[in-house]
């Protein structure tokens, strides 16, 4: 089976466990089974999610046997159904950030723990195209990886209380745009105005999981332009 570990929680709940939990293979195999779970819509699925190299199944027991379950679920996650699907696949999304000290509050101090000024660490932040490893913490939060080694600081030691929708913040390895206000212990380097959720009739997030995303770098006049659009 193309995974390293099954485990049944709950009578309609498994959650198997890829290989390689983080890596950005294991990632694109992730995003193309749930895109494609989704579209085909088994009779037995009640829902599906991912975290880091694992997916969390929601089954109806009285449709499928769980006996039967790793058959049916191993289709859509071996090497013969993993085409590439244009409907997820949609290219490298841009997203606008503001490095000014007046928006990015920790921008200083990380220039400060790292070696480096304020322009190297915005410039260094901005230079690669980031994937979605996995999406949770709140709706939308997208931890992207992988920052360039020389960006790569802990977890603030005190979690802020309050962290403004839109901050572009940095962790370890990783990066991410908070989609709400929420507390938070990510260093924060930046603002971005572009809305991550849109809410409708379904719920729709900029960064599922999988996608492929790069930071372009806007002054604070145009931030502050643009700022009416985040909400």
């Amino acid at each position: 089976m193309p995974w390293k570990n099954l485990s049944y929680v709950s009578e309609d709940t498994v959650i198997l466990e890829l290989h390689n939990i983080a890596g950005k293979d294991t990632t694109g195999r992730l995003a193309l089974a749930i895109n494609r779970l989704k579209r085909d819509g088994p009779e037995w699925l009640i829902d599906v999610t991912a975290g880091f190299g694992k997916l969390m199944v929601h089954y109806r027991p009285e449709i499928i046997e769980p006996k039967a379950l790793p058959a049916a679920l191993s289709k859509f996650l071996t090497s013969d159904s993993m085409e590439p699907d244009t409907t997820l696949l949609q290219g490298i999304i841009e997203l606008p950030v503001c490095y000014d000290p007046r928006v990015a509050p920790d921008i200083e101090s990380v220039a400060s723990q790292l070696g480096l000024s304020v322009s190297e660490v915005s410039q260094l932040h901005c230079q690669g195209t980031y994937t979605v490893l996995a999406v949770g913490f709140a709706l939308g939060f997208a931890y992207m990886g992988d920052l360039p080694a020389a960006l790569n600081i802990p977890r603030k030691t005190t979690p802020a209380t309050r962290v403004a929708a839109g901050s572009v913040a940095i962790a370890g390895s990783q990066t991410t745009i908070y989609p709400t206000e929420t507390p938070g212990g990510w260093h924060l380097i930046g603002m971005c105005p572009k809305p991550l959720v849109e809410r409708g009739i379904t719920i729709k997030v900029t960064l599922p999981i999988g996608s492929r995303a790069k930071f372009k770098p806007i002054s604070y006049p145009t931030f502050k332009n643009l700022e009416p659009s985040y909400s």
